[in-house]
């Protein structure tokens, strides 16, 4: 049995590619996968093309959101349908299919979950002459292989579907200071900031056509953080002139009203500074790999507003005390890692459970906490703590049942310190701070009892 596979753009082609190599192992080696565009060099390409087309049994065509508009792939298409749209198979990289032009939208696409891979499978499983019950037998082992591809390919690259995003803001506007503007170009200021606003409010139908819905909310973020800039730049810095109205109920422009006592701006240039570090950060999340949450609650957290503390523990809470690592799919210890690394507070949350139970050196906690204070003190006063919390109990952790290992005890009290002024300086009568401070503490005797005893 012959396959032939169709693709346009990157994520497209690498989606072919893994089925050409999986679909064997489903339905035995009898079934070959020839993949779009491999042709042999120095042929012309559209014979070679028809041959392939026309010696096939079945023809996958690979969508992804950003390729549905593909002239190549609806190309390719209008040769099978020549034939039989009975051989015609869609795949959809994603969980629900968006609107297919003609003629494809005649046929019913599977999608790339375990539900719509399995139609795949089946109306291939004919041809290849498999019974079904064998064909669902190899299914069911071999889908946790395609499944983790699928969801390491789940989040579009933005530069494929916002090409040249970053580039809008490699602006003074957005880089440099505002109390450092020394020349007070006030209006190319504002001027660049309602620049990129436009152009990244244009593109927002297209962003989430095609994007995950982590990258939506960070995208609708974004644009949240750039109308605000914008709006402060304008009723801050750009002041209107005013003029009398003559009798005959015009203008007169030789007689300006005097201008008013310009207002204090107080702290002005630290919410500007914020909102431009927001910015950045927004971009950064979007447009590096690392940028994507490993954890799929992660988002629903990050939706939560600070007063729904309790909601934020339940859901911390679901995931098991201890937390069951087989159920999030965190067995591995790089899995673990990347929850670490993450820029997403739930994923660094149940990173500090784990290791609440399973502790790790009490060296590497000190790293992490002071890591999480960095991003504490980034965030100020109306950031969250609990992740510095869950931080601060898995060093205690570590500390006292964890893996024997060199100690730094100057910087863990270096650590210490840091954590506790914090505490002082961003007290709210709300936060959870007693705990924090009470296992600082804790974690200040532990260190200074273990300086002693190697003193």
């Amino acid at each position: 049995m012959r396959v032939f596979i169709c693709w346009s753009e990157d994520r497209s082609r690498q989606l072919a590619e893994a089925l050409s190599a999986w679909l064997p192992k489903v339905l035995g080696s009898d079934l070959s996968c020839g993949v779009s565009t491999r042709f042999q060099v120095g042929e012309r390409w559209f014979p070679q093309l028809l041959r392939e087309l026309d010696e096939a049994d079945a023809a996958i065509i690979c969508f992804t959101p950003e390729n549905l508009g593909s002239r190549w792939l609806h190309f390719e298409a209008g040769l099978l349908f020549r034939s039989s749209e009975d051989r015609v198979l869609p795949y959809f990289l994603g969980s629900r299919v968006p609107e297919i032009k003609e003629p494809l939208n005649a046929i019913q696409a599977s999608t790339a979950t375990a539900e719509g891979t399995w139609r795949l499978v089946e109306a291939l499983a004919p041809r290849s002459r498999m019974d079904a019950a064998k064909a669902r037998r190899r299914f069911e082992a071999c889908w946790p292989e395609l499944e983790r591809f699928v969801r390491s390919m789940a989040a579009p690259r933005f530069e494929d579907v916002f090409p040249g995003f970053e580039a809008l803001f490699e602006r003074k506007t957005f880089n440099e200071p505002i109390d450092e503007c020394t020349d007070q170009g006030w209006l190319a200021r504002y001027d660049g900031a309602r620049e990129t606003l436009v152009a990244v409010r244009q593109r927002l139908d297209t962003i989430e056509r095609c994007c995950q819905p982590w990258q939506i909310w960070m995208y609708r973020k974004l644009l949240s953080h750039l109308d605000g800039y914008a709006r402060d730049l304008r009723e801050n810095l750009l002041e209107e002139r005013r003029f009398e109205v003559g009798e005959d109920g015009k203008l007169e422009f030789a007689r300006p009203h005097p201008p008013a006592l310009p207002r204090p701006l107080g702290p002005f240039a630290s919410a500007c500074a914020r909102r431009c570090r927001e910015i950045r950060h927004t971009i950064f999340c979007l447009t590096r790999p690392e940028g994507a949450p490993h954890l799929p609650e992660a988002l629903d957290f990050a939706k939560m507003s600070r007063d729904q503390f309790d909601d934020k523990k339940r859901l911390v809470q679901s995931k098991g005390t201890p937390v069951d690592r087989a159920a999030l799919d965190l067995e591995s210890d790089d899995d673990l890692e990347r929850c670490r690394e993450s820029m997403w507070n739930f994923d660094r949350i149940v990173y500090c459970r784990i290791r609440y139970d399973e502790p790790t050196t009490a060296e590497s906690m000190t790293r992490f906490v002071e890591h999480e204070l960095q991003q504490a003190e980034a965030e100020g006063v109306d950031g969250s703590k609990m992740p510095l919390h869950y931080a601060v109990k898995a060093w205690l952790s570590a500390l006292e049942k964890g893996r024997p290992a060199p100690f730094d005890a100057k910087q863990a009290e270096r650590v210490v310190a840091g954590a506790l002024a914090f505490l002082d300086r961003t007290a709210k009568p709300e936060d959870d701070d007693p705990k924090i401070r009470g296992h600082l503490v804790e974690i200040g005797n532990i260190v200074r009892d273990r300086k002693g005893r190697a003193a």
